[in-house]
């Protein structure tokens, strides 16, 4: 099994799959998670689409990335970590 998640080995058509992206109106360099185009973490909507990361990016390089984003996804959605 591999440490990471798979996200799109199947589909479920209930729940929007979380993508982790830089947000569309802001500076911020880091990599926030999105679900339903909202960030976890509550200060951003929309994301570029052009720029989506898959969940590794949070194990391989954990300082790119939104720590509010980290925690919560962390509990919802990998609970394996």
């Amino acid at each position: 099994m591999s440490r990471f998640p798979e996200w799109d080995s199947e589909i479920n058509t209930n729940r929007m799959l979380p993508k982790w992206a830089l947000p569309l109106k802001s500076n911020t360099k880091k990599l926030h998670c999105f679900v339903e185009n909202v960030s976890l973490c509550g200060n951003h909507t929309g994301y570029k689409v052009d720029y989506i990361e898959d969940s590794g990016i949070v194990y391989d390089l954990p300082s790119t990335v939104c720590q509010k984003c980290m925690s919560k996804w962390k509990k919802q959605y990998h609970t394996e970590y």
